[in-house]
């Protein structure tokens, strides 16, 4: 989505759970390895993107979140 780009990574949750007010995935893929999104890191999925689980859902649906969201990337990249 373009949402992240819009906000340069400093999401709504972003802002309530991290220091420095940015999602530590677009922070590290856009701001320090200057990729157009995660589909582009040779990681991926990497831990930081593995242990970012929404605490509202199951492991079983995080895990499956994970899937879609790296077949996305990718498919973007």
């Amino acid at each position: 989505c373009n949402g992240c780009h819009q906000v340069e990574g400093k999401t709504f949750w972003a802002k309530e759970h991290f220091p420095g007010s940015i999602c530590p995935l677009y922070d590290c893929s856009i701001n320090k390895k200057g990729f157009k999104n995660c589909g582009n890191c040779q990681q991926l999925p990497c831990q930081e993107f593995n242990n970012l689980k929404d605490p509202s859902i199951t492991e079983k649906e995080h895990l499956e979140s994970i899937s879609k969201r790296v077949e996305l990337l990718i498919s973007l990249s």
